[in-house]
Order: C-alpha cells, then structure tokens, then sequence
C-alpha cells in the first residue's frame, strides 16, 4: 500500500486531503439516494470506484482550498479583531494574535497580498518545522470540510422532507465541527503570529526575496542583519519618520 502510494508520489496526508471529499459524497450521497448511489457503485470495478471517489474528492479539495478556506479566513479575521478589541489592542496590529493582519499593519503588506504573504512563509523555511504545520493545518481543513459538508446534509435533509430529529443532528453536528475548526486555526495562527513576532526581520526578507514587499522597504534590514529583530525593527521605524525631516529642513 505505502509502495502503491509512494508511486503515485503521493504522500498519505495529501491522499487523505484528496479522497475525503469523495468519500463525504458517496457518505451523504448513499443516506439521500441509497438505490442510486449502490447502482453506480456496482457497475463499477473496485478499482475503478476508489479512483473515482479520488479524483472526485481531489476536485472538491481543490473547491475547498480555493472558495470556503477564504471565506474561513476572512470570518476568522472578524474573530481575531473582536479578540484584540476584547484585549485593548484593536487599534494596534503589531499586538495582534492574527499573523495576516500583523503581515499587514506592523511590517507593511498590502491588503490585497497578506494572505498570499501569510502562504508563502508557511510553504518556506521560515518556520522551522514546516511538516507538522502542514499536518495541523491539513487537520484543521478535514474538521471544515466536515462541518460544511454536515451542513449541506442538513440543507438537502430540509427539502427533502427527512425527519426533524435528523435535520436537527446534521445542523448541530455541522456547527460543532465548523466551531471546532475556528477555534483549532484560532491556536495555529496564534502560534504562527508569535514565530513571526519573533523573528520579523527575517520574515521581511523573504517578503522581499520574493517580490511583495518592495526591496526598498526592507533595504535596512539588509544592513541590521547582525541586530536583533526588535532592535532593527525600531530603527526600521524610526526612518520611515526621517523623509518628513529633509522638508522641514528645507522650509527653514
């Protein structure tokens, strides 16, 4: 088996991520329409259904990644801005739990590029065990895809007409999933944030290597590489403030 999966160069987190959306389908596809569901399964070969259910729940991976994780993230963000409003630090995003709005406020990324900034350090070297994080974060997506799928099931149960007890369970199961999950990414991204908290000046390099933040932005740092990151980041501050003293020369 791990022989048969190595060959496919798939390693067996990602053949989970992959398959699992097929296999919530042929779940929730077999409690709707059972007859249906069991004829397709029988016309085809063993072999041939497990390829399906893959390459279909490959599909739905991809929709996943592409369309719901968005919309995850985007809500999760409301949830870290009513946290840091909670903790006194709404108004400061240097303080913030949330890594994508810290990206942004305290070392300078565009709005539109903080979460493909967020993406790139976490599929780089910047942080130091990048296999557990990809395991955590691969968790946290199944228990979405779950919750969203839970809550699909319990949209089909109401037009079908299915058993109010049934229709009930989907929908508390689907938010119990779907609470678990934000507050699972809640804990990754805290732990996230603070790895970059720690090491700022390094996680602007690679911004810059890679060509969201300007070169000119994080020139300084080049020139700081020997300094702690806090103290650079302080003397990164304090020259954003030096073009306004040129003028103020000038107007004497």
């Amino acid at each position: 088996m791990n022989k048969t999966i190595e060959s496919l160069g798939l390693g067996l987190l990602r053949l989970l991520c992959y398959s699992y959306g097929g296999f919530l389908l042929v779940v929730c596809a077999a409690c709707f329409s059972g007859s249906e569901t069991r004829a397709v399964i029988d016309a085809l070969h063993p072999s041939v259904a497990v390829l399906a259910i893959i390459v279909i729940g490959a599909a739905i991976y991809v929709l996943h990644r592409t369309v719901v994780v968005p919309v995850h993230y985007l809500l999760l963000s409301v949830f870290f801005r009513m946290g840091d409003q909670a903790r006194g630090a709404g108004e400061h995003g240097e303080f913030s739990a949330n890594p994508i709005r810290y990206l942004g406020e305290a070392l300078g990324v565009p709005l539109r590029k903080r979460i493909t900034a967020y993406h790139i350090l976490r599929r780089s070297d910047f942080f130091p065990s990048r296999d557990s994080l990809d395991v955590a974060h691969a968790e946290n997506g199944l228990l979405i895809m779950t919750g969203v799928g839970l809550l699909i099931a319990t949209g089909l149960a109401l037009s079908q007409g299915k058993s109010f007890a049934l229709t009930v369970t989907l929908f508390v199961l689907s938010l119990v999933f779907l609470a678990a999950s934000f507050r699972a990414e809640w804990v990754q991204h805290s732990v996230e944030c603070s790895m970059i908290k720690d090491h700022p000046v390094e996680a602007m390099k690679i911004l810059a290597r890679i060509g969201i933040l300007r070169p000119e932005d994080v020139e300084a740092t080049r020139e700081l590489k020997d300094l702690r990151d806090g103290e650079a980041l302080e003397m990164l501050g304090d020259e954003e403030g030096d073009p306004e003293q040129p003028s103020a020369h000038g107007a004497l």
